[in-house]
């Protein structure tokens, strides 16, 4: 493992090198995580990987009670106290440095102004601009390696057999809230399962019709939508899952749009491969659904990238024409959501492959399997 986070950093160091830039700082905890193999929650605490990209030499900055988060990192690491200035050591390190690179995405303006301050008063030179590297970091990330590939896999697996579980206990009666907890209880019985973060949504009836919903006091009724979205963490790596469960027989109109779903998404999953514009994926369900009829009520894009995070690059949608690559792996998740009867989403990980497309969920999703 240790070689890896270093094939990564060299990575890391030779595209930003090439874009002009002689020392970096990644602040994201997650990036943390990905260059160094440190897992830590820093809350309000700052957190710097430093990185020289011409002569290679590293640093770490982290808050004094990271010790042992850091212990086995194999790269030098400055702990600073809560009374302790943590930019510093910041500006110490970067100090030789012409083009300082960035996450500009996760680094606050006061922080940028500070270090701009402390290198401008270090040298005799003015820097008035820090180049952002967010992206460069974000193409990195964005295909995985074999070990990602197999974390990955294993986070899918899990889900599957939550799924199949939490369905298996489902009855009318139960809350929101209710089947979120038994969902929390399947994952805290899986070895190398973290639940330090969890990514659940349990949404009822009505309250379906809400892509973004919250957990409630809402109860289960005959006929009712179910929808569970939720990620399984294994090994820090994330699965995505969402399946539209229904109380007993649903009204027609349910029957109805579940089909037109269903097929949006295998319609989309089918043109997953390399070199197709991630846009063509998100047009592909966008066409089953708008011929018919319910176009409006297809309202996120198809799709987004896993990994680390549970969302993060690429953003599938239908004016991203960049195309997709062999180690990607994204979630196809076409629905639609209806104000006052309620929604239905379907969603897989897939990977692309070489020739095409393998999916790693594998809960079954058919309209008789989602009846209970």
């Amino acid at each position: 493992m240790p070689q890896l986070f270093e094939n990564r950093r060299n990575c890391l160091m030779e595209r930003v090198a090439a874009a002009g830039i002689d020392m970096l700082m990644v602040c994201d905890s997650v990036n943390l995580l990905y260059f160094t193999g440190i897992k830590i929650t820093p809350y309000e605490r700052f957190i710097a990987f430093l990185l020289d990209t011409r002569s290679g030499q590293a640093q770490i900055v982290l808050p004094g009670l990271e010790r042992d988060a850091a212990r086995d990192a194999g790269i030098k690491v400055k702990f600073y106290d809560d009374h302790d200035d943590p930019l510093l050591p910041v500006v110490a390190f970067l100090g030789p440095c012409r083009l300082p690179g960035v996450e500009k995405r996760s680094l606050s303006l006061a922080v940028a102004e500070k270090i701009i301050t402390g290198l401008n008063r270090k040298a005799d030179r003015s820097i008035s601009v820090l180049a952002d590297i967010t992206g460069i970091i974000s193409d990195i990330r964005l295909i995985k390696d074999d070990t990602e590939l197999q974390y990955l896999g294993m986070a899918a697996r899990y889900s599957d057999e939550i799924l199949a579980g939490i369905s298996a206990k489902i009855h009318i009666g139960q809350t929101e809230k209710n089947i979120t907890i038994e969902i929390m209880r399947a994952m805290a019985a899986i070895p190398k399962v973290l639940i330090d973060n969890f990514v659940i949504q349990v949404l009822l009836g009505t309250g379906s019709a809400d892509p973004h919903g919250y957990a409630s006091d809402r109860t289960l009724q005959e006929g009712d939508p179910v929808t569970i979205d939720f990620g399984v963490c294994y090994q820090h790596y994330w699965s995505d899952c969402t399946r539209t469960f229904f109380a007993g027989p649903p009204k027609q109109q349910f029957r109805e749009i579940y089909r037109i779903v269903l097929d949006a998404q295998q319609e989309a999953i089918a043109k997953v491969r390399p070199g197709v514009p991630m846009a063509e994926i998100d047009l592909a369900a966008r066409e089953v659904i708008g011929s018919a009829g319910y176009g409006e009520y297809f309202i996120h894009r198809i799709g987004h990238g896993i990994g680390l995070s549970i969302h993060e690059g690429p953003s599938m949608h239908s004016e991203n024409m960049t195309p997709l690559a062999e180690g990607m792996v994204v979630t196809i998740e076409p629905g639609i959501y209806i104000p006052e009867l309620g929604g239905i989403r379907i969603e897989d990980d897939v990977v692309v492959t070489a020739h095409g497309v393998e999916v790693l969920t594998h809960y079954p999703k058919s309209f008789a399997d989602m009846v209970l």
